[in-house]
């Protein structure tokens, strides 16, 4: 007996994608997961809607050895994403 399809609904993941410091909530998920024979190939088709992260999560900082940080002050390209993700989260 070998495993083909898995079908998942209603699930909660977390992605991890290249180049994010942190994993995406990603929630209301339905899968579909293909194996092929042998394991040679899985295909999996991922469908959900992500969480909007905290816009304090976005902070850009530059911590330095003794855990303070030069930058405390936005610049104004960094207040402008926040007024946006603080207005996409209302």
């Amino acid at each position: 007996m070998a495993l083909e399809h898995i079908r998942l609904q209603d699930a909660k993941f977390l992605m991890h994608t290249y180049g994010d410091p942190a994993p995406r909530q990603v929630e209301r998920c339905s899968a579909d997961i293909n194996i092929w024979p042998g394991n040679t190939r899985v295909e999996v088709e991922l469908v959900g809607r992500a969480v909007m992260r905290s816009p304090e999560s976005m902070r850009l900082t530059m911590p330095t050895s003794d855990k303070r940080h030069l930058r405390e002050v936005p610049s104004p390209a960094e207040e402008a994403l926040m007024q946006q993700l603080t207005e996409a989260g209302r």
